[in-house]
């Protein structure tokens, strides 16, 4: 409820981490190894060393969503399935212990990001 415009600016990626959009922004709170309340922010950009004036980009992490083949029509109702978890859990398994925020700079953690965000996306139900 907070965005209102999803291309909103609060999207854009800081010129020092190379420019460019978040594909995906998602922030909360989780119970630590200490049983504390801890935070993590999980924001996946394109992965990035040498933050700064001359960002260089080892990989791309952006992916295709295949849902397969699907004749849409003016009629054409469909949902896509988005299952949260599989961020965290496949194929990388993620510990927010060990990586739970400054994620944007790290290049290693961006691209188990696009790895895990590969098996998110399914599709659901169509109505024609």
């Amino acid at each position: 409820e907070n965005y209102l415009d999803l291309n909103s600016a609060s999207f854009n990626v800081p010129d020092m981490l190379g420019g460019g959009y978040h594909y995906m922004q998602f922030d909360g709170k989780y119970i630590d190894s200490n049983a504390m309340e801890a935070n993590f922010n999980y924001h996946a950009i394109r992965a990035v060393d040498n933050p700064g004036a001359n960002p260089t980009f080892p990989q791309d992490t952006f992916f295709t969503v295949n849902l397969g083949g699907l004749a849409i029509d003016n009629n054409t109702t469909f949902n896509i399935g988005v299952n949260i978890a599989e961020w965290f859990k496949g194929p990388n398994t993620w510990d927010l212990n060990q990586l739970n925020t400054v994620l944007m700079p790290n290049s290693a953690a961006q691209i188990l990001m696009y790895e895990n965000g590969r098996n998110v996306f399914s599709l659901g139900s169509v109505t024609q």
